[in-house]
């Protein structure tokens, strides 16, 4: 049902430090790719980023407001450093708002979102699940706050992810979607591709992984009949890897 579909995203944020291994990881491999998007980023990314002083003031004041009035000044802060943060601090600096998200304003969400969209372009594929990911640790409320002011930037998203499912790690894939599905994403020409990769590539996921993405298709309402009948052969050979809910999920 939707509440047990929500608590499976709300732990799928246990991902973030997957997909920060994984960018350690994969970092030798993708240095031409770091290099391309590094020519990519906006002019003031590349002549300047914050000192650590810097983020860490920008940090504190993140974590300690709470009020609208705290908030206000708060973002009025996000705005002004956020062209020069790295993607690793902006996915903290999200999650850093997981507790006032819903008292910043629905203008300060939507010049965010803006900022968000003009980073997509210089992000790994890695460093775009870290951050994607970080919306899964807001409440309900904040996603769909952040999500009705944000649409341009889940447009953008749906347009940007393409171009990477086959380069996207599993979990860094059920990340995003799972981001995605939690901000309202409806998009039914995205999943439909989504579901076509996925096909393709199926068996590089674990059972858990499979279960995940299942999960998350039918929560678009997403029914891809040769890839879930593929998924279950592959489900079944190593059911034992699976909790009990997992398999009443993939049963759904």
């Amino acid at each position: 049902d939707s509440d047990s579909v929500q608590k499976m995203l709300a732990r799928m944020q246990g991902n973030v430090q997957g997909a920060k291994q994984a960018q350690a990881v994969q970092a030798p491999a993708r240095v031409e790719a770091s290099s391309q998007a590094s020519s990519q980023r906006p002019a003031a990314a590349t002549e300047k980023s914050l000192v650590d002083s810097e983020w860490e003031s920008l940090r504190e004041t993140v974590k300690s407001s709470h009020s609208r009035s705290e908030t206000s000044e708060a973002g009025k802060d996000i705005l002004v450093k956020f062209p020069w943060l790295r993607p690793e601090q902006t996915a903290e600096l999200l999650q850093l708002m997981e507790g006032s998200c819903g008292s910043y304003s629905t203008e300060f969400l939507s010049d965010l979102a803006r900022q968000l969209s003009a980073k997509l372009k210089s992000l790994t594929s890695s460093q775009l699940a870290l951050l994607l990911s970080a919306f899964l640790a807001w409440p309900a409320e904040g996603r769909l706050r952040f999500g009705e002011a944000a649409r341009d930037f889940v447009s953008a998203v749906t347009v940007d992810v393409p171009s990477r499912l086959m380069e996207l790690a599993p979990h860094e894939l059920n990340c995003c979607l799972a981001s995605l599905v939690s901000l309202g994403c409806n998009d039914q020409k995205f999943f439909v591709a989504v579901g076509r990769s996925a096909l393709a590539r199926h068996k590089t996921f674990g059972p858990k992984e499979l279960t995940a993405l299942l999960t998350i298709l039918s929560e678009a309402r997403l029914v891809h009949s040769d890839l879930f009948t593929s998924s279950a052969s592959v489900i079944a050979t190593r059911v034992r890897e699976l909790r009990a809910v997992d398999i009443l999920r993939a049963a759904r």
